[in-house]
Order: C-alpha cells, then structure tokens, then sequence
C-alpha cells in the first residue's frame, strides 16, 4: 500500500488508517496494551490484502489471492466441464481410486470438483492448459478406466464435455 494511503474495512470499529486527525470518524480509544499490539498487527495483516469485496462482502471477508494465471504470459487456463450420461458415481470412485490423484495430484491441474446428478457423475476441472488436461487423459485417465471399467469403458468414449479458456479466476 502507498504511503500515507488508508484502507478501511466499512467498519467504523475496524479502521486501519493513516492520518487520523483529518478522518470524520474517531478513533477507537480504551483497551489495554495486548489489545492494542493485536490491533496494529491486524492492521499491518490487512494492508497485505486488496482492499475489494465480492457479492456485498467487506474487505476483511474475502482474500483474494493472485490467481495462478498471474504467472502465466502466453499460457491461458483451460476449464472442462464433463457430465457422464452412462457411468455411475460408483464408476467415477472406482477410476478416481485407480487414478490415485488425492495422492497425486497431476501435473497442471489447479482445481477439480466432482458431484452425482441422477446417478451419474459431474465434475468440473481447471487446467493450467488444455496440453496438460490431455497429458493427464492419455497417462493416467484412460489407463485407470480399462484397470477399473475394462476395454469397453475405453471403446465407448469419454463422456460429453464442455470447456474454455479461462479468462477470471478466483481463489479464496
């Protein structure tokens, strides 16, 4: 934060602010020596912060962090969205186990959620690239789908899929 900026929550009790005697509201007062310490180190911790909010939320209440894609220059994110019309949620455990990536995350993927619709599974998926979702799918997806489903699950395709470019990101 630039010297002699202020930042401030939109709270009148949880100000963080340079300049005080110029400022409309005042300045808390009482307390004792630990409260106040606790304070200024509060203050110190959210000048590290954007001093933005979300959906009505106050500064203090999300932390957005640079997103992985702030490293990226010519790389941009990649997202799939598949939604399985034959395989089961026992099907999507039964690859997932095989894969193993709880232990093993892959290489290149920033976050992934998977839930059952119907009785059949959904996930969405965030990349680094599309080149690493599909290193992912040749080494490890279609391996552990013969391992667990067997050479027709193979044969039969991937489920449908949607995906992007990812062009936002945000991480809490």
């Amino acid at each position: 934060m630039p010297e002699g900026s202020e930042r401030q929550s939109g709270h009148p009790e949880r100000q963080c602010r340079r300049g005080d005697e110029d400022h409309p509201l005042p300045r808390r007062t009482g307390g004792d020596r630990d409260s106040a310490e606790r304070e200024r180190e509060h203050c110190e911790e959210r000048a590290e912060r954007p001093a933005l909010g979300l959906g009505g939320h106050g500064a203090d209440d999300v932390i957005l962090r640079p997103s992985p894609i702030e490293r990226w220059e010519d790389d941009m994110a990649w997202a799939q969205i598949q939604k399985a019309t034959e395989a089961t949620w026992d099907d999507y455990e039964a690859v997932s186990d095989a894969i193993g990536a709880e232990d093993n995350p892959p290489e290149g993927l920033i976050v992934h959620a998977a839930g059952e619709v119907d009785g059949k599974w959904q996930s969405v998926a965030v990349w680094e690239s599309q080149e690493a979702y599909e290193r992912f799918r040749d080494e490890r997806v279609f391996p552990a789908v013969r391992q667990a489903l067997g050479d027709s699950a193979i044969e039969g395709g991937p489920p449908p899929s949607e995906s992007f470019e990812v062009k936002h990101l945000i991480e809490r």
